[in-house]
């Protein structure tokens, strides 16, 4: 767990789940963990900020 803590001391983008760090820049915050697997942990990222053209079906509001 120390290594944890030194990791977000020295990176502000990582986020601990469950004492795992994840580095994730500064795109994802709120971290969530789902479960894990035979390949390791599964958490839900959720976006920063969202962009407004990936919401909006494509041709409408292009001029």
């Amino acid at each position: 767990m120390a290594e944890a803590a030194s990791a977000t001391s020295t990176n502000p983008n990582a986020e601990i789940v469950r004492g795992q760090v994840f580095e994730v820049g500064p795109r994802y915050v709120n971290l969530q963990y789902i479960g894990e697997g035979a390949y390791g942990m599964v958490v839900y990222l959720r976006p920063a900020a969202r962009c407004a053209s990936a919401l909006r079906p494509p041709g409408v509001g292009v001029k």
